[in-house]
């Protein structure tokens, strides 16, 4: 027989509950320091709590990125709309999920009895309650998730907010995935004043005080800071624990030793969870959660460098059956987010400090050398689909595609070097120059095609060797570089020759016209063009007609043969509308502009150079937007519109900049 409590409550009674109905104090623990930056986050999450229709939320988000502070200080904001108050439950310590409702009822005061589940009592004291539970670390214990749909569904006025690392997946769940704090853009170097306005760098600064006090924010540090930021994807616990480095490191010094996140993360608060003490630990312990599939998986993505589709996933990780499945569990643990990706295509990623971890484990579990074989041969066949992709209506999107997937093709280059396939290397270099020289990529270009040419096995008169030697001259033309160019253009001519390859003779040929024109060669420029011409004239290839066409029409528009000019400069235009080629119509477009400037016709110059601009920024065209920019800035200011020109001017020398190209800097800043 059960006896009654010294108040003569019954079991199951809460000892705690004033006749207020509140709850004491002591059940919201308060946190020790400031939370930065979530205000956007705890607006959110009050809106969904005070809405009648949502009674669980659950917070998610990888570890460290500081889902139970948020959960707090939402919980502190609220408890006075609950009529019983706020209850704060934490998990982290429970691997049974039969454990979660008897740890609800001892932090609540309720009493377990021998002759009734500890379920049923729990439920029978909430029934009528109107109270907020926190239930903090739920991922491991997640099996327990459909009884907590029970509980609500059995206490109408009861809401749940609840953390984990991975979703509940019951009915009425409101997912709130919580971001990495914001951090600065690249954007070059950025005032003290402007970088302290971001959360994650204030964040730095404060730990960093806490160990070092005579620590500040200032114009000699604050790159490395923003910096650490960055490459620390504002991620809380990260930052927390570089910061902490900063007693025996300068920012400069800890920014160099990134490059082993999870050796530097280390050395948290000794009262902090122990997965939360290092970097590794806060990612092993979702790892642990995983199944042994969605493990293999993790460990093969590492090798994926700024994202990856699913289409990628299945080709390297060579997982068909239950990739969808596999790739959404790892989303669900936080290990994976969703990319956004302007062409619709679903797309994910990992944090750097995650993908760090999962390269380790892939590493000791000797899975590398596959993983990436895997990887770099389905980029290369992305790059050669490209090559000719990229000569037509697709153009715009596959030059958006291989931006997006800049890193990945990288990474490849970086594991082709490493194990000597320098054939291989030069033929995704070859495959993407295009890409390169129109995104404004002309010194990492350059100096990969440099590093690979010098090779002892990039000697042999390959394809390979002479597609990177084309791409060499035509960066560094862009560069201003005549006699590296001409060099480079005329050693992969004779080797396409040698290969009887016409078609890439054709833009050997092309690439030298343009260079001869560049340094004023004109009648030489003019025979090397006609025979790209006739090269591509008997290939039947209506870009190979278009480009060409286009050198001999500025050719002979810069000997002042302005109606032979046109008429050669309209048939390319013709055939490279016929190609679907935006760039070709551009360059054209543009030289039509310039010709209608030198006859004082500005309304068409306008209309021509404004088409021409169109078709530039579709492209993300760097090399050739100063120059569209530089011609409306001209005509602006012969029509007197000198706030018009100066825009235009300032435009031109931003992007002249960006890219490097000294020839339009000088032009930018004369105009």
């Amino acid at each position: 027989m059960a006896s009654s409590s010294p108040s003569g409550r019954s079991p199951g009674t809460l000892v705690p509950f004033t006749e207020r109905g509140t709850m004491p104090s002591s059940l919201l623990p308060v946190p020790l320091t400031p939370l930065l930056g979530r205000d956007e986050e705890i607006a959110r999450i009050r809106a969904v709590l005070d809405s009648g229709e949502t009674r669980l939320v659950t917070l998610t988000g990888p570890g460290g990125i500081g889902k139970t502070r948020l959960a707090l200080k939402v919980a502190a904001e609220v408890k006075d709309d609950f009529a019983h108050g706020v209850c704060f439950v934490p998990l982290a310590s429970i691997h049974d999920a039969g454990l979660v409702a008897p740890a609800i009822a001892r932090t609540l005061g309720v009493r377990e009895s021998k002759d009734r589940p500890v379920t049923q009592i729990l439920t029978e004291f909430l029934r009528e309650r109107h109270l907020l539970l926190v239930l903090d670390n739920l991922e491991q214990v997640i099996a327990a998730a459909p009884w907590m749909s029970g509980l609500l569904g059995a206490c109408p006025r009861l809401k749940i907010l609840a953390t984990s690392r991975t979703p509940l997946r019951v009915r009425g769940e409101q997912r709130l995935p919580i971001p990495p704090l914001p951090v600065p853009g690249h954007v070059g170097r950025q005032p003290v004043g402007t970088l302290s306005a971001y959360a994650s760098v204030t964040l730095f600064v404060q730990r960093a005080h806490a160990v070092q006090p005579a620590f500040e924010l200032t114009e000699a540090n604050a790159d490395a800071v923003a910096e650490i930021c960055r490459r620390l994807d504002g991620l809380p616990l990260a930052i927390e624990l570089a910061a902490a480095r900063v007693s025996i490191l300068s920012p400069a010094a800890l920014l160099a030793r990134l490059t082993d996140r999870l050796v530097l993360l280390t050395g948290g608060p000794r009262d902090a969870l122990p997965r939360l003490q290092t970097m590794r630990n806060a990612v092993a312990w979702s790892y642990d959660l995983l199944s042994p599939g969605e493990r293999a998986l993790f460990r093969r993505l590492a090798v994926f460098a700024g994202g990856f589709t699913l289409d990628a996933v299945e080709t390297v990780a060579n997982i068909k059956d239950r990739i969808l499945d596999d790739v959404e569990a790892l989303v669900d643990h936080s290990l994976l987010t969703h990319v956004p990706a302007e062409n619709g295509t679903p797309r994910f990623g990992m944090l750097e400090t995650i993908r760090e971890y999962a390269l380790d484990r892939l590493v000791a579990g000797g899975e590398e050398e596959a993983a990436r074989d895997a990887h770099a041969a389905y980029f290369l066949d992305v790059a050669s689909e490209s090559e000719r992709a990229m000569k037509g209506s697709g153009q715009v999107a596959w030059l958006d595609r291989l931006e997006i997937e800049h890193d990945n093709l990288r990474a490849v280059f970086s594991w082709l070097d490493k194990r000597d396939r320098i054939e291989e290397a030069m033929t995704l270099a070859g495959a993407i120059w295009f890409f390169r020289w129109i995104r404004g990529y002309y010194t990492e270009g350059r100096t990969q095609f440099e590093t690979l040419l010098a090779h002892p096995d990039a000697q042999g008169r390959t394809i390979p060797r002479a597609s990177a030697l084309n791409g060499l001259g035509i960066t560094a033309l862009s560069q201003g570089d005549h006699a590296r160019s001409l060099e480079s253009h005329n050693e992969a001519l004779t080797i396409f020759k040698e290969h009887g390859d016409r078609e890439n003779q054709a833009l050997a040929l092309l690439c030298t016209g343009a260079t001869l024109m560049a340094r004023g060669d004109l009648d030489h420029a003019e025979a090397v063009s006609a025979q790209s011409l006739s090269l591509a004239r008997s290939l039947d290839d209506p870009w190979g007609i278009s480009a060409a066409l286009g050198n001999l029409g500025a050719i002979e528009l810069s000997r002042n043969e302005l109606e032979q000019g046109s008429a050669l400069i309209n048939e390319s235009i013709a055939f490279g509308r016929r190609a679907g080629d935006r760039w070709i119509v551009s360059l054209n477009l543009a030289n039509l502009a310039g010709m209608a400037v030198n006859r004082g016709n500005h309304e068409q110059a306008t209309a021509l150079a404004e088409e021409s601009n169109g078709l530039v920024r579709e492209l993300g065209d760097k090399r050739d937007l100063p120059n569209g920019s530089l011609l409306l800035g001209e005509i602006a200011q012969k029509q007197d519109d000198f706030a018009g020109a100066a825009r235009h001017y300032q435009e031109a020398l931003a992007v002249s900049r960006e890219t490097g190209d000294k020839r339009l800097i000088a032009y930018s800043l004369m105009s």
